[in-house]
């Protein structure tokens, strides 16, 4: 007996969703303020945990009224690294990791986040980040130098060439597939930044795929004082300096540092001559914070 078309393309309808990958966004807050709303409603139809610590301008309320998931963190708990591996006590295909500041630039941010995981080899897929129009010249220059607006896959075979940048990642925007993130035991417990950067190297290294995804986009940058750039290099620097096997692995540094900050002066002297004074401190700022930050 044939089925009506009606029936039929509820049949095709079901069978898609019941096939379809589970994607849980995991997003950790601390007073998130109203713009986080765009972020919720664009994920809207996506299950959303907030792991929230002691917000107190009604973030938790506001991710409640779009349906999302409330797990409180206590301050003193919190960990950028540990607190994300709570994802781990919860059901799903791929981990989608936000920024409470990621804002996805339209409604197809999974969909292309998902495309390179047709790939079982692809552990991870990171998006690109837009400038929002408040960014600093020289904050928008770095949006564009780092994330370009080709895709492309890495593996290990990409390190000896691309060296530390094989294992570039950002948790602003990445998606994780959760059987490889589980196999590797999430994120190594107690970092306190570059999480997504230590999980690539030890997945290129496993044997792993790490991709770029340009159509996944969101819009994110940063508007951080001099004071908060060297506390921010600071920690960096102490990462490498407590996790020396990453640039073991990547065979040192390489000079691309001084490649981006000759870049960057060429696009702001064309462009905008004026942040030039502020560029060349933050690019001092960072330099002596990262050096301090290994040693100590």
């Amino acid at each position: 007996m044939r089925q009506s078309p009606c029936a039929a393309k509820k049949a095709a309808a079901s069978s898609r969703a019941a096939t379809a990958p589970t994607v849980l966004a995991v997003i950790p807050t601390r007073n998130a303020g109203p713009r986080f709303a765009q972020t919720l409603q664009a994920l809207r139809g996506t299950p959303v945990l907030v792991l929230d610590t002691a917000s107190t301008d009604g973030t938790p309320e506001r991710a409640r009224s779009h349906g999302a998931q409330v797990r409180a963190i206590a301050p003193e708990a919190f960990n950028h690294a540990t607190t994300r591996n709570l994802a781990l006590e919860y059901p799903a295909d791929f981990y989608l990791f936000l920024t409470q500041d990621a804002v996805p630039a339209g409604r197809d941010l999974i969909p292309a986040l998902l495309a390179p995981m047709g790939d079982p080899q692809v552990a991870m897929a990171y998006g690109r980040h837009l400038p929002p129009c408040q960014c600093r010249p020289e904050e928008r220059f770095a949006r564009l130098y780092h994330y370009p607006p080709h895709s492309q896959v890495r593996t290990r075979a990409h390190i000896p060439r691309l060296g530390i940048h094989a294992f570039f990642a950002s948790n602003v925007c990445c998606l994780y597939r959760a059987s490889v993130f589980r196999a590797l035991g999430g994120f190594t417990p107690g970092l306190a930044t570059n999480e997504d950067m230590e999980f690539a190297a030890r997945a290129l290294l496993a044997g792993y795929a790490v991709a770029y995804a340009a159509e996944a986009c969101v819009w994110h940058g940063h508007h951080l004082s001099l004071a908060q750039l060297w506390r921010r290099y600071q920690a960096i620097g102490r990462f490498f300096a407590q996790n020396p096997w990453i640039l073991e692995a990547a065979s040192g540094m390489t000079a691309s540092g001084g490649a981006y900050v000759l870049a960057e002066l060429r696009h702001l002297i064309r462009h905008a001559p004026l942040a030039l004074p502020r560029a060349l401190a933050a690019t001092v700022v960072k330099y002596l914070a990262f050096q301090q930050g290994k040693r100590s």
